[in-house]
């Protein structure tokens, strides 16, 4: 089986359907472990806060298959 190595996977908030269970679903869908950080404080060199997104790293490979659940 083909597999592919994903080390972090960054998406905003308001791109998630269901974002209260989004990564319950995630941990229910692939074999490996992962932790996820929401970003909110983030600035631009100009000191204006960067829209808020989440980086989620993955501790592991995934198969195709479990990649494209999570995706």
């Amino acid at each position: 089986m083909k597999k592919i190595l994903c080390t972090a996977l960054v998406c905003y908030p308001e791109s998630i359907p269901d974002e209260a269970n989004l990564f319950s679903e995630i941990e229910k869908s692939i074999s490996v472990g992962f932790k996820y950080i929401l970003h909110d404080k983030d600035k631009t060199k100009d000191g204006k806060l960067k829209k808020p997104h989440y980086h989620l790293l993955f501790q592991g490979t995934l198969s195709q298959s479990e990649w494209k659940r999570v995706y």
